[in-house]
């Protein structure tokens, strides 16, 4: 077999999902830093900066695909049978953030809402997402499509 044919794994003791949590969270850092939230970038940094959120991006993008299929999980309804799969607004815009890699704190702080309305925000996605981490939210999202 030649080393084209082989099979790259460059964190084979790592899990899927807990490589692409910490690219995603990487990712996020690479963003603020790019956003300016630590100070302005010195130029040939910024670009070092944009090169690697782009491969870091595509990592992402990969280790998704990567990951196990998900579960298929019933519609979620309340005792007078209406859907409470669907996300609100806000829950989708706290995903968007949770997939881009932010801590709870930190979408707090960035949507102008308290911690514990984030953490209910979460809970609430998680459940309605029918997985049980942020990751396995985030491969779920960007596999149907939600962000």
């Amino acid at each position: 077999m030649s080393p084209l044919q082989t099979t790259f794994r460059p964190f084979p003791s790592l899990p899927v999902r807990t490589l692409a949590l910490v690219a995603r969270r990487l990712l996020g850092k690479l963003r603020e830093a790019l956003n300016g939230v630590f100070g302005p970038l010195p130029e040939p940094l910024e670009e070092a900066f944009k090169d690697a959120a782009i491969s870091l991006s595509n990592l992402v993008n990969a280790l998704t695909l990567a990951a196990p299929e998900e579960p298929q999980f019933s519609t979620l309804r309340d005792r007078n049978g209406v859907d409470k799969s669907r996300l609100t607004s806000r829950e989708r815009q706290v995903l968007r953030l949770l997939c881009a890699g932010y801590r709870n704190h930190d979408i707090a702080k960035r949507l102008d809402y308290g911690l514990g309305t984030i953490k209910a925000d979460v809970r609430a996605i998680l459940e309605k997402l029918g997985v049980s981490d942020r990751t396995q939210a985030a491969a779920v999202a960007i596999r149907r499509g939600l962000i």
